[in-house]
């Protein structure tokens, strides 16, 4: 192999690690921004779902309770 080729491949071998480097830290983000979203959609849904436990049942728009047991149940299991 000449000294032109030796280059030619190590060039091409740090191209090579450079791009394999930018695709893990796009990676990286990528899972870094999913689970960002879906820890605000988690906290989102629980404080909506606590605001309607609060806004129908103790303002006593539910009276029956046993729709509040099963509310209270479903909400729990999540």
């Amino acid at each position: 192999m000449s000294g032109t080729d030796e280059l030619l491949l190590k060039i091409f071998f740090r191209n090579y690690d450079e791009e394999e480097c930018r695709n893990g830290l796009i990676d990286n983000k990528n899972s870094q921004m999913i689970v960002l979203t879906g820890t605000m959609l988690t906290l989102q849904a629980t404080l909506f779902s606590v605001g309607l436990l609060n806004e129908f049942v103790y303002n006593k728009i539910i009276i029956n309770p046993v729709k509040f047991w099963i509310y209270a149940v479903l909400n729990n299991s999540t």
